[in-house]
């Protein structure tokens, strides 16, 4: 089973060729088993338990990220938390019951259909939505040896004259902290990690004239304390995809952010304490800052609340200055 999960972790194995292999080394070990065409109760009884499914595998390396499965509204993008019921069956509502404005009614769209999970009848998500904890992605990357010291090296500085990265500049170095003092004054044995976030939609078809339309969007955020020589290594980034199969409107894009600023919010306020790290054995403290946002114009409004591509004011201080007397703008500008 080692052999097997190393493949899939390391060797990128698709689950369907792991299931194989893991049949396969499953009749090596009847064979190996088998004394003249017969098998001992303790090895029918082990045969019977050996996996057969690299999930099950997974699970019992307990390597896989901690997922919460949200069912999102197919009309407007709301995103519903499940309830977990003792026999660990996830519960979500039938009907959206979002309301967008106050004292108006619920959206009502359909969440659920019937599908069979663990010998149980349950409604599964007709739209769902993986979000990985980020918390929990911290404290995989704090438990890497080697990898602790690379994050707190970040800020001692380059020395550098030349901009070759974010570290040689002072934003970050002159980050306010939520104590209002620097964020690079950080206490001892406390680790403070800057993080950037990236959020575009893409084609998952290919963006072929006669295919198929779809627009599957990428929640991703990378630790600017790594080098930029393994910072986009895609076990050193946190990763959400936003389901299709299309892009949100507008204001729909905080339903799948909410997620990420609830783990967010405690992150930068007191910082999360692990009890165990690869270099703490006694636990340290974690705070996180993000401090970059990396999208292209629509990604970048929907996610900072800015003014649509197809907005008519170029600023909400001066609504009278629209598109058409933009080259006038240096003599309307004294007026904002």
């Amino acid at each position: 089973m080692f052999l097997v999960i190393v493949l899939n972790v390391f060797g990128h194995l698709t689950r369907p060729s792991c299931n194989f292999a893991l049949r396969i080394l499953k009749c090596l070990v009847q064979c190996a088993l088998q004394q003249d065409g017969h098998l001992s109760e303790p090895h029918e009884r082990l045969l019977k338990d050996f996996p057969i499914d690299i999930r099950t595998v997974r699970r019992a390396f307990d390597i896989d990220p901690d997922i919460t499965i949200y069912a999102v509204c197919p009309k407007c993008s709301f995103t519903h938390k499940p309830t977990q019921t003792r026999s660990g069956v996830d519960v979500y509502p039938s009907r959206c019951q979002y309301v967008r404005y106050r004292g108006g009614k619920s959206c009502g769209a359909a969440l659920t259909k019937r599908k069979v999970q663990n010998g149980h009848s349950v409604r599964s998500p007709v739209r769902p939505f993986a979000y990985q904890s980020f918390p929990s992605f911290v404290a995989g990357l704090m438990s890497r040896p080697g990898l602790e010291e690379i994050l707190d090296k970040a800020w001692e500085g380059s020395g550098k004259e030349d901009k070759w990265d974010i570290w040689d500049g002072s934003v970050v170095r002159e980050l306010e902290g939520p104590d209002k003092k620097p964020f690079s004054d950080r206490p001892d044995g406390e680790a403070r990690l800057v993080w950037s976030l990236s959020l575009d939609w893409f084609n998952p078809y290919m963006n072929k004239a006669a295919g198929k339309s779809a627009s599957v969007g990428s929640m991703a955020m990378i630790c600017l304390n790594l080098p930029p020589s393994i910072r986009c290594k895609p076990e050193n980034i946190y990763t959400n995809v936003i389901p299709g199969p299309r892009e949100p409107k507008t204001d729909a894009v905080n339903n799948f952010l909410r997620p990420l600023v609830d783990d967010l919010l405690p992150c930068w306020e007191k910082g999360t304490w692990y009890k165990r790290t690869h270099s703490y054995p006694n636990g340290r403290r974690v705070s996180s800052a993000l401090c970059a946002l990396i999208a292209d114009l629509p990604g970048a409004r929907k996610a900072g609340g800015g003014i649509g591509t197809k907005g008519d004011f170029i600023s909400p201080y001066f609504t009278n200055q629209r598109r058409k007397d933009v080259n006038n703008i240096d003599q309307s500008v004294s007026n904002w």
